[in-house]
């Protein structure tokens, strides 16, 4: 089991990868993943829907594949991740690395399940990601701006793809939303708030490790990832109008 660990903490982010190429190629080569064929994909809510996934994969490659050291066999954003909570580094850090895999993997899945199944019935939940994908890119700017450290450093692994594609893929798809009316300003405030939440539910996730173990931290791990979709679609059921919902 152990040998499968550390066999798979390693391949995760790049089978992230593998999976993003097929992505950006139906997204940016067909006409598969678009839902409205009469505007550009820069103004298609619908296809912004798709791009969250592949685009955290290529964020999380970033992360944790760029960076893995091939001697040690750790990743040093985990390292980081742990003592930022104050456990300190591998080996010494109790937050076992299939919690990593499991936030990261969940994430993809919730992505993709609103991208296929609500994006034209439900545009809250469908681009709900988008909180975390803000909340998260935020963080790694700020943490990175805060650091004193060179961009491609490390401990900022996360900070480029927040800087070029997180933050520029969401006001576009902020933009696109709001210029077509596929929700109003407070749907996409709920929308995009969703995903902080989400965030702080994760940090909450590392508290509930000491307080009731592994099982705990799976538990909020879970509901961190897939709070924002619940919320949208809690938050949808008053602040977005039904005739709107088919415009995706």
């Amino acid at each position: 089991m152990e040998d499968f660990v550390i066999k798979f903490d390693f391949a995760w982010s790049w089978i992230g990868l593998g999976m993003a190429i097929v992505f950006f190629v139906l997204l940016f080569f067909t006409d598969l993943l678009r839902s409205d064929l009469n505007k550009p994909r820069w103004q298609d809510a619908g296809w912004y829907a798709w791009v969250a996934a592949p685009m955290y994969m290529i964020h999380q490659f970033e992360e944790y594949a760029l960076y893995y050291d091939v001697h040690s066999l750790h990743h040093p954003f985990a390292d980081m991740i742990c003592q930022k909570v104050g456990y300190g580094a591998y080996p010494n850090c109790p937050i076992p690395l299939q919690h990593y895999w499991l936030v990261n993997i969940i994430l993809w899945l919730m992505a993709m399940l609103g991208a296929w199944k609500f994006y034209k019935t439900n545009p809250m939940v469908a681009l709900a990601p988008y909180g975390l994908i803000l909340a998260n890119g935020l963080l790694h700017i700020g943490g990175w701006l805060s650091s004193g450290n060179p961009i491609y450093y490390y401990v900022s692994g996360g900070t480029v793809t927040s800087m070029f594609l997180f933050i520029p893929v969401t006001i576009l798809m902020i933009r696109a939303c709001l210029k077509w009316k596929v929700m109003s300003g407070w749907a996409m405030a709920a929308t995009l708030t969703a995903g902080l939440i989400g965030h702080i539910i994760l940090f909450g996730a590392y508290a509930s490790l000491d307080a009731g173990g592994v099982i705990a931290l799976y538990i909020f791990d879970f509901l961190a990832m897939t709070s924002p979709l619940l919320l949208t679609w809690l938050a949808s059921k008053w602040l977005l109008k039904p005739k709107k919902s088919k415009l995706l």
